[in-house]
C-alpha cells in the first residue's frame, strides 16, 4: 500500500509543477522529503490530531498542516467514519460514499473501486497543499484566504490513474457548484473573497469548496 499510494504521489507532484510551469510562475523543488503520517484507525489519528495540531474531533480523513508540514491520513481507505452513518452506492462505474450526519448529509468524493482502493482525489488534495507550502507559492505562517489555499487544493484533485495521465481533475466540485448556483447558495464575491475560513457545517463545507476551486481555475486559466 505504501508503495503504491507514493507512486501515485509522484505521479502527482508531477502534474503539479507541470500546471504552475506551464504559465510561467516559478516554483522550487524542495530537496527535503516530505512526511506523510499513516494512522491503522481514527483514534489514532484523532490523539495525533490534538496533540501536533490542537484539532479536535472531525469528520475529516485526512489533512495537511502548515504547522508541522506534514500530511495525516487514516489508512483504511479513507472509509473510517466511526461517528456517522455512512453508505456505499454505486453510480456511473464509480463507488460512493454517501455520509449523513446528525443535522447533514454530504457526498464525499468519489472513491475508485477495487483492485484501485486509494482515494485518489483525497490524496492528490493533500498532496497540493503540502506542494504550495514546500515551493514558494505559499509561505508557512501566512493567513490566506480560503479561496486561495482551498482553491489550489481542489484543482489538483484526480479520481485515479487516467485522470492523472491525462491531467483532468476531479468533476465532483462542478457539480456541487452547479448545485449551489441552482440553489441560490453561492457566497457574494466580495465576501468569498476575504473569508479566511470556510464553515463547519458539512454541507455548507461542500459549496465552499466547490467556489474556491472554480474561482481559483479561473483566475489560474484566465488572469
Amino acid at each position: 500500500d505504501a508503495r503504491e499510494v507514493c507512486r501515485v504521489l509522484e505521479q502527482a507532484r508531477e502534474r503539479f509543477f507541470a500546471a504552475f510551469s506551464g504559465i510561467g510562475m516559478g516554483t522550487n523543488r524542495s530537496d527535503q522529503p516530505l512526511i506523510w503520517m499513516c494512522f491503522e484507525g481514527r483514534e489514532a489519528f484523532d490523539r495525533y490530531a490534538a496533540s501536533a495540531d490542537r484539532l479536535q474531533r472531525t469528520w475529516l480523513a485526512s489533512y495537511y498542516s502548515s504547522r508541522t508540514n506534514r500530511v495525516a491520513l487514516i489508512r483504511s481507505d479513507f472509509r473510517s467514519y466511526p461517528d456517522w452513518h455512512a453508505e456505499l452506492t454505486e453510480q456511473g462505474g464509480a463507488e460512493t460514499l454517501r455520509v449523513a450526519a446528525a443535522q447533514d448529509e454530504m457526498n464525499v468524493l468519489p472513491m475508485p473501486r477495487t483492485p484501485e482502493r486509494f482515494a485518489f482525489a483525497r490524496l492528490t488534495h493533500e498532496l497540493a497543499h503540502q506542494l504550495a507550502f514546500n515551493s514558494g507559492l505559499q509561505a508557512r505562517g501566512v493567513m490566506y484566504p480560503f479561496w486561495v489555499s482551498e482553491g489550489l487544493a481542489t484543482n489538483f484533485e484526480f479520481e485515479g490513474p487516467e485522470a492523472l495521465d491525462s491531467g483532468i481533475c476531479s468533476t465532483v466540485r462542478l457539480r456541487a457548484l452547479l448545485d449551489a448556483h441552482a440553489a441560490g447558495e453561492l457566497v457574494p464575491l466580495r465576501r468569498f473573497l476575504i473569508e479566511a475560513h470556510g464553515p463547519l457545517d458539512a454541507g455548507q463545507s461542500r459549496r465552499y469548496y466547490a467556489q474556491a476551486w472554480a474561482l481559483f481555475q479561473f483566475v489560474l486559466s484566465e488572469r
